[in-house]
């Protein structure tokens, strides 16, 4: 063999084993949650103040006001769950089960959203 040979096929090994350290990560959709409704609330509605008015008189005010979102909803809680390797009918050879997974819950009235797009 060629010195260069040798030194390109030594450089190619050094690359593979370089990469073999980095993390892979794959993107993969979460499927089959289970979601537990415990309390459904809305804010209170606040009675608004009064101020006595003199005809003749001048009063500064600051008025501090808030209004209930008629768009908006708003989730909390907590997300639990584990990786599994599983076949069709759902037999799991094996999970992972001291994994923690984490993450954050996306909701949309779009039925059509690329989940895989959204970082």
């Amino acid at each position: 063999m060629s010195t260069k040979r040798v030194l390109g096929f030594a450089s190619l090994l050094l690359v593979l084993s370089l990469l073999s350290f980095l993390p892979v990560v794959f993107a993969v959709e979460p499927f089959g949650a289970t979601v537990t409704v415990t309390n459904i609330s809305r804010s209170p509605v606040d009675v608004a103040d009064s101020e006595l008015a003199f005809a003749g008189n001048v009063t500064e005010m600051t008025v501090l006001g808030y209004s209930v979102t008629q768009s908006w909803q708003g989730y909390f809680g907590n997300i639990s769950g584990t990786v599994q390797l599983a076949d069709g009918s759902d037999f799991v050879m094996y999970n992972w089960s001291s994994a923690t997974p984490r993450g954050e819950i996306y909701a949309s009235t779009n039925s059509s959203i690329q989940w895989l797009n959204v970082q």
